[in-house]
């Protein structure tokens, strides 16, 4: 997903898990301080998997964001946008999160592990 993103707009910085995760299992990706409805904490959802109960394709991402900076003239503008509004209420925002990471990411040593065993050849079943 940060891939496709970073192919259309290979300025953005993409951070994953940088607010408290308040629920596990759920994919969202937001932009902080554009678009046309901002949350509490500043955030405009662009997909959530705990609303729409599926993963988002890359295409529907990125797509949503091409509009987005669309609607600033430019993803220029929309930067600049952005910029001023962390300015602006810098300490208003939420806290980073400790499990927050850039991408591209390393796993955990517990996500590692998982992974190991997902990727795991399956086992011939015994013949008797």
């Amino acid at each position: 997903m940060g891939n496709s993103i970073k192919e259309v707009f290979p300025n953005i910085n993409i951070l994953g898990n940088p607010d408290k995760i308040d629920h596990l299992g759920c994919f969202d990706v937001y932009i902080r301080g554009v678009g046309p409805h901002l949350d509490e904490n500043g955030r405009y959802f662009l997909y959530s998997k705990k609303f729409t109960r599926k993963f988002p394709t890359k295409r529907e991402v990125v797509d949503k964001l091409i509009t987005l900076s669309m609607l600033y003239g430019s993803s220029c503008n929309m930067e600049a946008a952005q910029a001023q509004y962390i300015k602006a209420y810098s300490s208003y925002l939420p806290k980073q999160s400790p499990a927050m990471h850039e991408h591209p990411a390393n796993l955990s040593e517990e996500a590692e592990k998982e992974k190991a065993i997902l990727n795991a050849p399956e086992k011939e079943p015994v013949k008797k």
